[in-house]
């Protein structure tokens, strides 16, 4: 029996993408290391920073390019600084296989509420809605070989 880390108050890439064993595995980057995705949890629980401010949730602004996370005003769980990307593949997996970009669609949800990934640009105000559980139009994201990126 494989036993499961809880991760809370971390960095956490929780689509990331490796070559292992002569094909794709998603695994998690749990702040440091890549883990099988399957191995562990995220807290989404009550959380502050050194100063004693609420970290864990935040309120929708009067923003027109955040509507789709619902009516200003709203609690938002916000519980992990996350990000998705893929892992190095050998240069022939690269090149004939996965020239361009690693796809990652999602193809189910378990647990209460929604999953939204956007990049948020707080000095401009660009918001860019990447990833969605609620909007088929945003079921799939990508990243190139090698890449990372870290959202909202």
């Amino acid at each position: 029996m494989q036993s499961s880390q809880l991760l809370y108050r971390t960095r956490v890439d929780a689509a990331h993408i490796a070559y292992e064993d002569g094909g794709l595995k998603v695994k998690v980057i749990d702040g440091q290391s890549a883990v099988p995705a399957d191995s562990v949890y995220v807290r989404l629980g009550p959380d502050a920073n050194r100063e004693s401010v609420e970290t864990s949730r935040i309120q929708l602004p009067q923003r027109h390019e955040l509507s789709f996370l619902g009516r200003p005003g709203r609690i938002l769980w916000a519980p992990v600084w996350p990000g998705h990307g893929s892992g190095a593949f050998p240069n022939d997996v690269v090149d004939s296989t996965y020239p361009e970009k690693v796809e990652i669609t999602l193809q189910k949800l378990e647990g209460p509420g929604d999953v939204e990934v956007f990049t948020w640009n707080a000095s401009t105000g660009d918001v860019e809605r990447l990833f969605s559980s609620t909007d088929e139009r945003y079921k799939a994201c990508w990243s190139k070989p090698g890449n990372h990126g870290d959202m909202n």
